[in-house]
């Protein structure tokens, strides 16, 4: 179960898109994801972060998150190609509302929780403001 701890950039959480997409602490992305599934914090300003959405669907348009980029975790993480649903399509709030976007969804904790280190976090970032997407301030 996620945290605000927890809460770093690189690390792999998974919410239900119900709570996430009704928080009204929340700014969302106009094109809304329409499942639970994994995102990605790549930015926090003190009590908020942005978080975007992880997809096994991978395009050539999007960024393939590389093997060699992931530490820890468990089940897709460790095993599925993966990429940036969309760079542009960002969600940013108050931890604690991420928290409450997982519960129940998340299964993962402290020893489990999957992260993309430093190399992989440049990338994120970078497509992150290259497609204009909402960071935390």
């Amino acid at each position: 179960m996620l945290t605000c701890e927890e809460i770093k950039p690189g690390i792999i959480a998974y919410f239900g898109h119900q709570k996430l997409n009704s928080d009204e602490r929340i700014a969302k992305p106009t094109s809304l994801v329409p499942r639970d599934g994994p995102y990605i914090c790549f930015a926090i300003a003190g009590r908020d972060s942005g978080w975007t959405a992880l997809t096994t669907q991978n395009k050539e348009m999007r960024l393939f998150l590389r093997f060699d980029w992931r530490e820890g975790g468990m089940g897709q993480w460790t095993t599925d190609p993966m990429s940036l649903a969309s760079g542009g399509n960002t969600y940013v709030g108050p931890n604690e509302a991420f928290v409450e976007a997982a519960f129940g969804v998340d299964k993962a904790d402290s020893k489990t929780r999957g992260k993309l280190n430093a190399e992989g976090m440049a990338q994120v970032v970078s497509e992150v403001r290259l497609q204009k997407g909402r960071f935390p301030s």
